[in-house]
């Protein structure tokens, strides 16, 4: 049961990707990508359009949003890594 229950529960974020321009075939920016990889789940990605009002509403743009949207989870992958290696730390031999 642990095993399933990690990979359907625990979504611990190890690292994030800058977020990212996604053009339509004219070179128009249609909005900003965000890939976070997981734990167990691997690579997932948030995408934040300039179709919806929410964000503009919320943060001022979308491209802001994904920025806020990278600091959150960059801040949470660096605390799971800095966790990650006080695990692995080597220990002196006396």
């Amino acid at each position: 049961m642990g095993k399933l229950f990690d990979k359907l529960f625990v979504w611990t974020p190890i690292a994030v990707e800058k977020p990212v321009e996604v053009k339509d075939k004219n070179g128009m920016v249609k909005g900003y990508q965000v890939v976070i990889t997981y734990v167990y789940q691997g690579k997932r990605s948030k995408f934040f359009g300039n179709d919806c009002q929410a964000w503009y509403h919320l943060y001022g743009s979308p491209q802001n949003a994904a920025n806020a949207v990278y600091r959150r989870y960059q801040a949470r992958a660096l605390k799971w890594q800095r966790s990650a290696m006080r695990l692995f730390k080597p220990r002196k031999i006396r």
